[in-house]
C-alpha cells in the first residue's frame, strides 16, 4: 500500500507499506529509486505492519516491488499503476504526485493588515501559512520584521 503526503520542495513523501500478517523474516523495497538494490530500502515492522517512507521527485513515476525474505517478489495491489517487466509479471507504479486535496493553488500576493501595518505576502508554504515580511513602524525609522499567519479556512 503506498500513502502519498507532502515532502520537501520538490518533493512528495511516499509510505510503501505492507500489513503485519505477511510472515517474513526480511522485506525489501526494490525499484527505480534505488537502482533496483535488493538489499538497500528495508521496510521496519512496528505495531501497524511494515513500512518505509522515501522523498521522491514530483512528476516522476517510478516502479518497484517487495522482496521477501530474498525469494518471493510481490506487488503493491494498491499501486497507481502496473506495468509488465521483462520476466513475464508485472512492476508496481507509484506516481509521485500529491492527492489533489494537498495541491495549493498558484501563489498570488496578497496583502494582509498587521497591527494597523500592511505587509505584503512574499512566501507561502504547504500549510496554508503565509510567511510575511513587514515595515513596521511607518512613522518610526523603517524596520523590517518576519510574522507568520495561520489562515482560518
Amino acid at each position: 500500500m503506498i500513502t502519498k503526503a507532502p515532502g520537501n520542495p520538490g518533493k512528495v513523501r511516499v509510505t510503501f507499506s505492507m500489513p503485519a500478517a505477511i510472515w517474513a523474516d526480511h522485506i525489501y523495497l526494490v525499484g527505480d529509486f534505488n537502482d533496483w538494490n535488493i538489499t538497500a530500502t528495508p521496510l521496519r515492522l512496528n505495531d501497524t505492519g511494515w513500512s518505509v517512507t522515501l522523498d521522491l521527485d514530483i512528476g516522476k513515476e517510478y516502479q518497484y516491488r517487495y522482496l521477501l525474505n530474498g525469494c518471493d517478489w510481490h506487488n503493491d495491489w494498491q499501486a497507481d499503476r502496473y506495468v509488465p517487466n521483462e520476466y513475464g509479471g508485472d512492476n508496481s507504479v507509484v506516481v509521485a504526485e500529491l492527492p489533489q486535496q494537498w495541491q495549493m493553488a498558484p501563489y498570488k500576493p496578497a496583502i494582509v493588515e498587521l497591527e494597523n501595518e500592511r505587509a505584503d505576502v512574499v512566501a507561502q508554504d504547504d500549510h496554508e501559512e503565509f510567511v510575511l515580511e513587514a515595515a513596521v513602524g511607518a512613522r518610526k525609522p523603517f524596520k523590517r520584521s518576519r510574522y507568520t499567519v495561520s489562515l482560518n479556512r
